[in-house]
């Protein structure tokens, strides 16, 4: 149907609002929406970086155990590496006193016996033994000079102990030493 307005134009009745009047209520509207809108949005968005912060404090938390986790298998491997290294220090410095003996035994001239061989603290040789000769002594001091084991020996007394029946004196002796670290070690 159409509406038909026959009266003139001063006296009809415009359902048409003129745009002057509608502007500012249409801005008004439209201020108030854009406001609600914006906080719909950032009330949202809040809700959401807060449930992210939540999931990213439970992460940290797991990456900080694992952190930890980390530094004390490290700190457990620095120990065991100096464990080896000590072990290493240890091997090196190991004496083989098979070894030591043989080589003592080969020093040993013919006419000198030994009536006791110590190893006290700190690694301190001392050496007894007699024999009929100086030169035999000598002998001795000189070759435990050549152990790679034996260091410093210092002839500490050559005592007359008694005479035999052909009148030899029998010589008593001691013989000190250092025993520590040689070319000795083996594989």
């Amino acid at each position: 149907m159409y509406d038909i307005n026959l009266l003139p134009e001063e006296l009809r009745v415009s359902r048409k609002v003129p745009l002057r009047t509608k502007l500012p209520k249409l801005m008004l509207g439209l201020a108030i929406f854009a406001l609600f809108s914006s906080y719909l949005f950032l009330l949202l968005h809040s809700r959401a970086l807060e449930k992210e912060l939540v999931d990213v404090k439970s992460q940290l938390e797991i990456y900080e155990g694992r952190a930890q986790k980390v530094l004390e298998e490290q700190e457990a491997w620095q120990n065991l590496q100096k464990k080896a290294e000590e072990v290493k220090a240890i091997w090196k410095s190991r004496i083989y006193w098979s070894r030591f003996l043989t080589e003592v035994e080969r020093a040993l001239p013919s006419d000198v016996r030994l009536k006791s061989l110590e190893i006290g603290q700190g690694n301190k040789l001392r050496i007894e033994g007699v024999s009929y000769s100086f030169d035999s002594i000598g002998s001795f001091y000189v070759a435990l000079k050549d152990i790679s084991l034996i260091k410093d020996p210092k002839v500490e007394s050559v005592q007359e102990k008694s005479r035999d029946e052909s009148g030899r004196s029998l010589l008593e002796f001691t013989i000190t030493a250092d025993v520590g670290e040689g070319t000795q070690n083996e594989r």
